[in-house]
């Protein structure tokens, strides 16, 4: 049943990025966790169905396949621009391993996406060829399909088309068929940056403690002189008074 709903998702992103751009966005952050994004959007003229406007149109597409979406723990929303319009999917994974094994979208790439480790490194590496064409109903295939890994810290080793500082950049298209992905990281180095995560995590904590109490001290003190300003001057009108 899973594996069934995989597939029609994976029928679901072909038939909504036919022509289209596909982007999947993979961030590992500081405390090791994973965020996946993908973004699936498409020229406003390309997307409207029948009579339906663009937004209408999107709910008919989303409708089909929110079983499947739910399922597979997908957040997910539509967005409608000028010209431009189309679907936001997320999902949290606990690490880097537990996004290879269970993201759908990179099925759309490869066959499947590996991760093994071992004490020192993760490695991610595809399985079998770049896909191409593997729904008959679905012919054409996306202009770019396009993912992004962002890791805290840098990777040991990897195959990127592109480098942009801690973020690795791989792309296909239509053309691109003998490619392989690799990625592989440092344990040693996602430990440390985990470690820096939660040091800093309880500086602001603390720090935020010390303002929480400088806050009341100072209500405190400005409650105090307030009072005492009172009571000088309910003396005074005492003594004067006598």
């Amino acid at each position: 049943m899973k594996k069934k709903l995989e597939v029609i998702l994976i029928i679901m992103i072909l038939f909504l990025v036919t022509g289209c751009t596909g982007k999947s966005n993979v961030i590992v952050k500081d405390d090791g966790t994973v965020i996946e994004n993908i973004e699936i959007n498409e020229e406003n003229n390309r997307i409207l169905y029948g009579n339906y406007d663009v937004n209408d149109s999107l709910d008919l597409y989303l409708k089909k396949y929110l079983t499947a979406l739910k399922v597979s723990k997908y957040s997910f929303n539509k967005y409608s621009g000028k010209n431009i319009s189309g679907i936001k999917i997320e999902k949290k994974y606990d690490n880097i391993c537990d996004y290879a094994n269970k993201t759908i979208f990179s099925q759309y790439l490869y066959k499947t996406i590996k991760c093994s480790e071992n004490d020192i490194y993760y490695e991610l590496y595809n399985e079998g060829a770049v896909v191409q064409n593997e729904f008959d109903d679905y012919k054409e295939m996306p202009d770019v399909r396009t993912l992004y890994i962002k890791l805290p810290v840098s990777a040991t080793e990897q195959n990127a088309d592109e480098v942009d500082g801690n973020t690795y950049i791989w792309k296909y298209d239509e053309n691109t068929k003998d490619k392989n992905f690799y990625l592989k990281i440092s344990k040693s180095a996602l430990e440390e940056s985990k470690k820096n995560y939660i040091k800093n995590q309880e500086i602001k904590k603390n720090r935020s403690k010390i303002i929480n109490i400088g806050i009341i001290v100072g209500v405190i003190l400005l409650i105090a002189c307030v009072i005492f300003v009172f009571y000088k001057k309910y003396k005074k009108n005492n003594f004067d008074y006598e």
